[in-house]
């Protein structure tokens, strides 16, 4: 349980949105602001995270500790274009980004024999969309397709991390009755690390968690999602059950150099993981706010391994929304 709380403004125009947080997690206080800026192309978007343990690694038969240590701070700032087109019943999204991220993270050196502090990551990115307009009960939308393709190097820090590609794609299509819809996803992803490897951006299988990055991902994805019934329960301006929906999944994904995290251990080959199950959740909404929240459960099994899991699902669902601009009809398809 993290307790927190936010705090969020937009201008009349929404040119202009920001947020601050408070949140306290594991017995430490932490701040989390944002401003985005729209007023001009392009959009100018910074956020900051400041508080709580910083992030420190070291060998493991190093115990060494910095000699000082301040504050975790994890500031980002991302310069972007988005750019809207319509023709007929699709519309088009595309957007070109770059982006920079500071960690103040405190990493041990053992050529130099100390603690080199903070490191800075670029990201380019490209992001499109071809997107068929939905109906209000749609869960997908009717037919889409999703390219996104990102890169990340670390210029002044490559002595300690090299640079990761990837290339997310979804295509979306109608599902067998009213109102279903089907999913499939295609991701790759390589990295070229130098001392360190970074974290996967696409997922492996559901139900793997993240337990694994490997150097070379490449996965395929399929879900089918149903609307079961929609209960339009409401109590007061408190709490609106807008829909029960279900879904089947499956996952495949290959492995090149992966590395196991709590087990300390390396495979330099191919490897396959898998998994399938269902869902079941609600789209629900909570004290009028505009945002769709869904909430449920996911359960599944993991051949390779002969085990099931049981996962809670919850997700906030804006699809860029800005407050008293929605389009339900032009909704951004999500990775």
């Amino acid at each position: 349980i993290k307790p927190g709380v936010t705090l969020f403004s937009q201008n009349l125009l929404s040119t202009v949105i920001t947020s601050l947080g408070y949140e306290y997690s594991d017995g430490e206080h932490k701040l989390h602001s944002g401003i985005t800026w729209k007023g001009w192309y392009p959009v100018i978007d910074f956020r900051l995270t400041y508080g709580g343990e910083p992030i420190i690694e070291r060998g493991d038969d190093v115990t060494l500790e910095p000699s000082t240590r301040v504050p975790a701070l994890i500031a980002s700032t991302e310069i972007y274009l988005p750019l809207r087109f319509s023709s007929g019943s699709f519309f088009q999204y595309i957007r070109p980004a770059v982006s920079h991220q500071y960690i103040n993270r405190y990493i041990y050196d053992e050529d130099l024999a100390q603690f080199n502090y903070g490191q800075s990551f670029i990201t380019t990115r490209v992001y499109f969309s071809n997107t068929r307009r939905s109906a209000y009960r749609d869960i997908f939308p009717p037919l889409a397709q999703v390219f996104d393709y990102s890169f990340t190097s670390a210029p002044f820090d490559s002595d300690l991390y090299g640079s990761i590609s990837s290339l997310r794609t979804a295509f979306y299509f109608p599902g067998i009755f009213r109102n279903n819809g089907l999913r499939i996803r295609l991701q790759s992803e390589q990295q070229r690390p130098a001392k360190y490897i970074l974290f996967n951006r696409i997922d492996f299988p559901r139900g793997y968690g993240n337990s694994i990055i490997s150097g070379r991902l490449k996965t395929l994805s399929t879900d089918y999602v149903f609307p079961l019934f929609y209960p339009d329960l409401a109590a007061g301006g408190l709490f609106y059950l807008k829909r029960v929906r279900g879904s089947l999944f499956l996952d495949l994904s290959e492995g090149m150099n992966n590395r196991y995290i709590f087990e300390n251990r390396f495979v330099d080959r191919k490897e396959r993981f898998f998994s399938f199950g269902g869902e079941l959740l609600a789209d629900f909404n909570i004290l009028r706010f505009p945002f769709d929240i869904t909430g449920g459960a996911r359960a599944g099994y993991i051949p390779d391994r002969g085990s099931h899991f049981l996962e809670a699902v919850f997700s906030i669902d804006i699809y860029g929304f800005s407050l008293g601009r929605g389009n339900y009809t032009e909704r951004i398809p999500s990775l």
